[in-house]
């Protein structure tokens, strides 16, 4: 049963409306630990109240009585906590990792026991030939990700798969990733980039860095992969990424905005844009959005944010390779992608999409078959 009452009063801030735009939720994965409230106990006139503090996912209803119940999520299932309540007031605070960890269901949320067992279970799901999915593990000592890596390695999954780690919680989310498509369309696009990067005058191979899905780290508290990436190679070895790539199908296009979320709040300033790339298998067809931080218009709160992640380029290319909009590049600033100008520096500008090197073959019939994968 789909709970009926959360209706929205007024616009959600600008940093957390799309990733909860198609997020609904149902009996599946709201399970009761006590007194499940029914339906008539809401009210209608419920607000939901978005906050990004770094904190496990969890979901505050607070009474019209001044009496309060909690969902928290952890152990395998969403539990309810507290009295029936009468009107609600309804305050998620949910960082990207939290707003990740909502949208794995419940039978995807499992406790860690060993990297051979989480190996097996992984190299079970790739060989079963499933699409593109997250698995939530709790409990995993942040000691053990090398460990993991060297065991997915050997099992020669490794490149299927990426991490985000939660330290606070000890929690890691896996994105599976088996098909050919997400691997060739990231893998092209990527390449197209770096070639007209190392080509602006003054540049060269040695200007810039592919970092392809290498862990990055804010120490001590969270770490994520991404699809691919690059940076100027002027910053040093632990540097976040300027640019990332995030790639996948059209039922994870809510995941990566927060992926892309995740990237650009969590990086210092150092990552400017993120290219998520969505396919759609039947007819194919190809999304592509550009998100980088914005000035924020929303009403002010205690923490004083000046800047949100927003998507500010949106192309959606049919397999007939028509493209809305049809005159609008995408570009990706100079100052996005190096850190300083440069006398010669140039926007990178793909103008227009579907005519450029790399977009043909996502319209070549043999290729798209591929991409269905």
């Amino acid at each position: 049963m789909v709970y009926p009452a959360l209706i929205f009063l007024w616009p959600l801030h600008d940093a957390f409306h799309d990733a909860f735009h198609d997020l609904t939720f149902t009996s599946t994965s709201l399970v009761p630990t006590s007194t499940t409230p029914s339906s008539s106990a809401y009210s209608s006139s419920t607000q939901l109240i978005l906050n990004a503090s770094p904190r496990p996912p969890h979901l505050v209803l607070s009474a019209t009585n001044g009496q309060t119940s909690s969902f928290g999520v952890g152990g395998g299932h969403v539990g309810l906590r507290g009295q029936q309540l009468m009107s609600t007031t309804i305050q998620t605070h949910m960082d990207p990792f939290s707003q990740l960890a909502a949208i794995v269901p419940s039978f995807r949320r499992l406790v860690y026991s060993s990297p051979s067992a989480m190996g097996r279970y992984l190299l079970q799901l790739y060989e079963s030939n499933a699409k593109e999915l997250r698995i939530l593990f709790e409990d995993v000592p942040p000691e053990c990700l090398d460990i993991l890596d060297q065991k997915l390695k050997h099992l020669a999954i490794r490149r299927h798969v990426r991490f985000t780690y939660e330290e606070e919680i000890s929690s890691l989310i896996v994105r599976l990733m088996p098909s050919l498509g997400h691997e060739v369309v990231c893998s092209q696009f990527f390449i197209e980039l770096i070639c007209r990067i190392t080509s602006l005058p003054g540049h060269s191979s040695q200007s810039i860095c592919g970092l392809n899905s290498t862990r990055f780290t804010v120490p001590g508290i969270r770490s994520k992969e991404a699809d691919a990436a690059l940076g100027p190679s002027s910053r040093t070895r632990n540097s976040f990424p300027s640019i990332v790539l995030e790639v996948g199908y059209a039922e994870g296009l809510s995941a990566r905005r927060i992926d892309a979320k995740w990237w650009l709040l969590n990086s210092g300033g150092q990552t400017k844009l993120v290219l998520i790339f969505n396919l759609k298998r039947d007819p194919f067809a190809l999304r592509i959005e550009r998100w980088e931080m914005t000035p924020y218009t929303g009403r002010q709160t205690r923490q004083g944010r000046t800047s949100v992640p927003a998507s500010t380029q949106i192309f959606d290319i049919s397999q007939d390779g028509h493209v809305v909009p049809s005159s609008t590049p995408l570009t990706l600033p100079y100052l996005s992608i190096f850190d300083a100008p440069h006398v010669a520096g140039q926007d990178i500008v793909f103008t227009p999409i579907h005519n450029d090197e790399f977009a043909p073959k996502f319209f070549n019939p043999a290729y798209n078959n591929n991409l269905m994968v």
